[in-house]
Parts: C-alpha cells; structure tokens; sequence
C-alpha cells in the first residue's frame, strides 16, 4: 500500500504471470492463492454435492468482496457451507487450525462465491484461455458439428511439447493443472449437483472466449461449448493418462506450499498504471516539466522564470526602401512616405522599430451609381449634380406629389419636349385598306 492509502499493483486478477513461480530449487509453477483456497473449499464432500453449483450465481457484494480480499492480501478468510467451514490460514505454526464452528451461515462465504471467484479468476485473464488469434483455426479444426472430436485431436491441442496447437503454453499449462480436472471431479457427482459436461461448458464458455468483437464470441461460442465438453468428458480416462497426471497431482497442487514464501502470491506491478515508463509515456513532457520543480529537492529555490518555455519568434516583416513618388502620378495622389515626415530621414529603419514601414494611402471611396429614377426624371425640374453627373432628384418627394405630376394635364409630352430626338423612333404603319359598303357592286 502507498502513502496514499491505494493499493498499487494485482496479486491475482488480470496478473501478468497467472501462475506464480515457485521460489523452490525447481522453480516451477504453481496454482495462486484465491485458486488454492476456493477449489478446495469447492471439493469438499458437502460442497461438491450442492445442486446448481457454478450454475447459481452468487451475490455480486460477496464476490467481489471475496476478490477484495485476495487481491490486497487478507490471510483470513472463512468459508462455510452449512455444517461444512474451511478456514485460512490453518498452517499458522504453533496454532493449527481456527475455530470457527459457532460462526453463523451468514458470517462465512458459500459455496456459490466460491465458484463464483473460480470464474472471476478465468474471466478477468490478462491473456484468455482461447485468444482472439485462433478464433480462425478454432473454426477450421473443430468446427464442423457432424465430425465427433476424438481424444487424439484433444490430447494434440493439451500437450506441452505439441509441435504446433492453437493454445498458447501458459493457456494449455492452467487447463491441465486446474480447469479440467476441477471440472471432471465436479462432473462426476452430476447425480447430486445435476452439473454434467455439457452445462459446465455452458458455464465456463464465456470465461475463457473473450475477444474485442462480441458478435465473433458469440459465433465461436458454440464450436468452444463443444470442445470443452469433449475434453471434461475424456479427461479422467483418456487425456489425465496420456498426460501423464492423475488426480492425485492435481490433489497436490491444492495443498498449503512448503516455502512461506509460496503461501502468498507476490505483489506484481500493474504496468497499465504505475509503470514509470508508461506514466512517462501517459503524462507528456510538459508535465514533467511543470513538476520537476515540485517533486525534486534540487530545485527548490530556483527561479520559476527558468522553467517557463523560450518565447516564439517574431514573425518576419517585410521592408523596402522609400521611393521618390513617380512623375505621372499628381502630387494629391502620392503617398504620404518616412521622408513627408518631420524629423524623418528616407532610409530604412532597422526591423526592431516600426519607423521604417512605408505608410500607404487609404483606398478612394466608391461613389454609388444613381438610381434609374434620379437619372431619368421629369424635363422640367432644374437637374441635380452628383459628382458632374446629371439626374433628376425626385426620390425624395413624396408619393403623392409625384402622382400628381402624373396627371397634370399641363406637364409637357415627351414629343412636345424632345420632338428633334434622335433616338426618336417612328414606326411605319401599312394604312387601313378603305372597305366598300355592303352590297355594293
């Protein structure tokens, strides 16, 4: 535990190293702690017998109490189904075993949490048992639901020194030392608990299929349920065998280690979270810049200015020498230049200072074109003059006004007006053919 109250680091769910080394001349591989103490809870002549066992869930609270426990390293943890109670640590010296018989139902874990832990444990594997990379020879192999899997083909995917099978080592190593021969034994008191090969493979299916894409789990599921029910059903006669192991050796791995040193699992470091070279990789380095004052001793007291980052530089200007203004251009239009200014001299000023920018002109103002009213008006009013351009102001009378100059019988026609227009345009008309009167001969 820290200074801070958090624990850091897994001592059995998700570890790097789900089979801890043995600290022996061997240096083997053992089962871990909460693996340990929950079988053998689980095979006990009551317990095993229990109907619906890793079929009944248990309560979540206990659960993940019981993972709580295991995972900051508690040495006491009580076991009770019914009449049944298993206590750790019993291998205190010089103590023996607890006693804890007036201990209610209540106050111990049941045989449900227990198997409720046991698939915790394989479901929250860092590596699953069945990884995503053999999801396709899962399904060339032992996919086709007519062929019947024979213990050869079983024995050939669980052997350590298989030439080639789709597990990995440390996958094939738990099932041989822990998963099948649990499973077996429990599948052999089926006429008590009604577990059989087939539910215990419903049950511990999706512990051991966990990929990133559910929809492909789900697919590859049956093709699993399938194959983990051939190996529980040939386990203890065909595949133990051949293995090399019974259960017997299975028996032995349950047992409390010799070493002290093996009875708790070691403390191993989460590299998702408190390894320094992915908090280095997570935190940046302005971050390590901004605490490196604060977290080493050998700054305190210098001056914060040090540590701020170097300013940007400055954008570049551009800078052209003052010209004499150009003869054809007026002396109104010429730009107001360094030399117009007094005290000023015609060169240019060094780029640290703004005396050397060449002031420009501002941009002439646009006059508006008139309106088609105001140009084209009414003969007689006196025209108005807008930068020496003739028009007729009559936007701004009102409305009425125009209206009567509209039906003034006296304002003047426009032929009457203008009768010398040249863009007078007169239309030749074909004259009306004189008609007869009716009858007329």
């Amino acid at each position: 535990m820290t200074s801070d109250g958090e624990w850091r680091g897994k001592r059995a769910f998700g570890v790097r190293e789900p089979l801890p080394r043995c600290g022996g001349e061997e240096g083997g591989t053992r089962l871990p702690r909460v693996l340990r103490e929950a079988t053998s809870f689980l095979l006990m002549d009551e317990c095993v017998k229990t109907e619906g066992v890793f079929r009944v869930n248990a309560k979540a609270v206990m659960v993940e109490a019981l993972r709580e426990m295991y995972e900051t390293g508690q040495q006491f943890v009580v076991w009770k189904e019914r009449d049944t109670v298993l206590c750790f640590p019993h291998w205190r010296e010089g103590e023996g075993d607890v006693g804890v018989e007036e201990l209610e139902e209540k106050d111990g874990f049941d045989v449900h949490a227990a198997a409720g832990l046991v698939k915790m444990w394989y479901g929250e594997l860092r590596d699953p048992i069945f990884p995503q990379s053999c999801y396709q020879a899962l399904e060339k192999f032992y996919g086709n639901k007519e062929a019947q899997l024979e213990p050869e083909q079983l024995l050939e995917m669980l052997r350590p020194d298989a030439e080639w099978t789709i597990l990995g080592s440390t996958a094939r190593r738990i099932l041989r030392m822990h998963l099948l021969p649990l499973l077996s034994k429990v599948a052999d008191f089926g006429d008590w608990n009604k577990m059989t090969a087939s539910s215990l493979a419903v049950c511990f299916a999706p512990a051991l299929l966990r990929g990133p894409d559910i929809e492909e789990d789900l697919k590859k599921m049956a093709i699993l349920r399938r194959l983990l029910e051939a190996m529980i059903t040939n386990w203890k006669d065909h595949l133990a065998p051949a293995l090399e192991t019974d259960y017997g050796k299975f028996e032995d791995g349950l047992r409390l280690p010799e070493a002290i040193s093996d009875r708790e699992d070691p403390l191993q470091e989460d590299d998702y979270v408190t390894s320094p070279t992915r908090e280095a990789q997570m935190s940046g380095i302005t971050l390590m810049d901004n605490d490196a004052s604060a977290s080493d001793p050998q700054h305190e007291g210098e001056d914060d200015d040090d540590d701020e980052p170097p300013p940007l530089p400055l954008r570049p200007r551009t800078f052209s020498a003052v010209e004499e203004p150009r003869p054809s251009l007026p002396p109104r239009h010429r730009s107001s230049t360094i030399a117009d200014i007094p005290g000023s001299s015609p060169t240019c000023s060094p780029p640290n200072g703004s005396e050397g920018q060449v002031k420009r002109k501002a941009a002439p103002l646009v006059e508006p074109l008139p309106r088609y009213s105001m140009v084209v008006g009414p003969s007689h009013q006196a025209p108005a003059t807008l930068e020496h351009i003739p028009f007729y102001n009559t936007v701004e009378e009102p409305i009425e006004e125009a209206q009567e100059l509209i039906t003034d019988p006296d304002l003047p026609r426009y032929h009457d007006v203008m009768p010398d227009s040249p863009h007078r345009m007169t239309i030749p008309r074909k004259p009306v053919p004189k008609t007869s009167p009716k009858g007329g001969g």
